[in-house]
């Protein structure tokens, strides 16, 4: 399973948390969520909480991230 590869490389310095489930249903979040980040580059949430969990996810995946 890819967790374990993840964890085992220690690529974010302690073990994935996250429990991975079987996808069962989706519901579709509200217009004004859509592209929030795109959208709202500059409100505190998207500068301090959302774009350092993308630029680590970028530089651990560069090999995999098509942009």
């Amino acid at each position: 399973m890819y967790k374990k590869k993840l964890d085992a490389s220690s690529a974010f310095g302690k073990p994935i948390v996250t429990e991975i489930q079987q996808f069962k249903e989706f519901y579709k979040a509200e217009d004004y969520h859509q592209a929030y980040y795109e959208n709202n580059p500059t409100k505190p949430y998207c500068t301090f909480v959302i774009r350092p969990k993308l630029e680590k996810f970028k530089s651990v995946f560069k090999s995999k991230v098509k942009r």
